[in-house]
This record gives C-alpha cells, structure tokens and sequence, in this order.
C-alpha cells in the first residue's frame, strides 16, 4: 500500500496548502476596486487566471464569493460578510464601545466611531451616525491617514515609532511638496504636535483632511497601557465643537475612559 499524500506533506509546520490558496484568493479582495475581474484578481494572487477561477467557483457555491451574471466581475459574499462580523464582535474592545457609540452619536448629532489599527493604518471597523451629510465622510472600513486625521494623530502620538515610521515619513514627504494649513511638515514639526497631543490626552482636525469636516479624538488603551484603539467624533465644520474643553472634547475623553476601564475589568474577569 503506497503512502498518502497530503496536501501539506513537505510544508514546515504542516497545514493543509489548499487552505492557503484559498486565503490567497480572499485576500485578493483586500484593497481592489468593488468589484474586480478574475484577471486582477489573479494578478494580485500571484496566481495563474485558471487556477483562480477554480476557487472562486468554489467560494461562489459557498456564499464566500458572488459573481456578477451580467459582467462576470467577482465580489465578496454574505458569508464573508458574516464571517467578518463575528471576527469584529471577537475584539473586546468592539463589543464594549458598540452600546457606547449609540448613546453619545444621539446625544450630539454627530458620526462616532472605533478604529484599530491595520497595516494601511487607522481603519474603521464600528460607527454609529445620524441622519446628515457626515455619513458620507467616513463609513466601516475606511483608512485615515495619520497627520491631516484627528483619528490619525491619535495612533501618531501612542503607538510606538516603528509602526508608524514608514507612513509618517510618506505623509511628511507628500505634506511638504504639497503643504496643509495646521499640519506638519517635517518630523520634528511632527514631534512638537504629537507631545501636545499626548499633553491633552486629545487630538483635533479642524478641515485639514476635509475643509467641510471637523473631528476629535481619544485613546483607548488595553490592560498594559498600550494604545489599541481611537474614539473619534466628527461633525460638520460651523456647527461641531472642536474647543479642547468644550463638551464635544469632553465626551470623547469620557467614551475613550469608559472604554478603556471596561477592557481592564473584563481582562480581570477573565484572570
């Protein structure tokens, strides 16, 4: 009788090489257009057209993935969709804030949401809006970057340099060819806001990234006083107030506070 064969045999670790494809081809998805063609995605695999196509008839049959009848381009499924949320509602952090959001977006009639950060940097993953022009700002899923966003400039100031390094020195570039009004453009510039930033324990940005936008932000910080995620409230420029001891400032440091007492008990709980 012949051995088997696996599809990890001669893999270091093992794990099923399959597997892996498939995740290729998920992962294709990430940062490409709504809805792209099996040759972009294939391009962004590494992998040949053919041998794509066979997985995402796969995924397909499974909900992971759905293809257009009419065009034949490929999106992500309800599967994906479900499997995402139940990653979200994994994060202490996510399923602490979501009660939280509700209350204070009512309460001030603005857009509050969470991010964490990802390798493309501050990334919406909860949000909570009211019925006005700012829901178009910014929705789950979006990216900011990190010194013309007060979400941003909140990760800038805490997360260690080395996380931030490559997209800060990106963003500096980018700023002093092409300068913003209230916005760094060298590192020691950079420096000087982001201690004022850590001063207040509050960050602001009043139309760098948007001139019709304003917003505040605090840190929430995981039980060894690391930084893991941004509260952030944004309004319309005119009626949002950006004042560091208004009450708009007030309850973002209160949101993030609250938070962040909440991840230390649960992380007791659990001990």
């Amino acid at each position: 009788m012949g051995r088997k064969r696996h599809a990890y045999a001669g893999r270091p670790g093992g794990g099923v090489q399959s597997v892996g494809t498939v995740l290729s081809v998920l992962r294709a998805f990430i940062g490409s257009e709504p809805m792209p063609m099996l040759k972009s995605l294939a391009e962004r695999a590494g992998m040949h057209p053919a041998k794509v196509h066979r997985y995402l008839a796969s995924l397909c049959k499974t909900g992971y993935v759905r293809q257009d009848p009419d065009s034949g381009r490929y999106r992500l499924g309800p599967a994906t969709l479900r499997l995402g949320h139940a990653a979200l509602n994994a994060i202490p952090v996510v399923r602490i804030a979501r009660p939280l959001l509700k209350t204070v977006s009512e309460s001030h009639e603005c857009s509050v949401f969470v991010a964490l950060w990802s390798d493309g940097g501050p990334r919406i993953v909860l949000q909570e809006t009211q019925a006005a022009p700012i829901v178009v700002a910014a929705h789950v899923g979006s990216v900011f970057p990190l010194l013309t966003s007060a979400t941003g400039r909140t990760f800038a100031a805490w997360l260690p340099r080395s996380q931030t390094e490559a997209l800060l020195n990106r963003e500096l570039s980018l700023l002093k060819r092409k300068p913003v009004p209230s916005c760094p453009t060298t590192l020691a510039e950079a420096d000087v806001m982001l201690e004022g930033i850590r001063r207040r324990g509050l960050a602001r940005a009043t139309g760098q990234l948007s001139a019709a936008i304003h917003g505040l932000s605090a840190p929430v910080f995981d039980k060894l006083g690391s930084i893991c995620a941004v509260v952030t409230m944004l309004g319309p420029a005119g009626q949002f107030d950006t004042r560091w001891t208004g009450s708009t400032a007030r309850s973002v440091l209160e949101t993030a506070s609250t938070i962040t007492i909440a991840l230390k008990e649960a992380e007791a709980a659990t001990r």
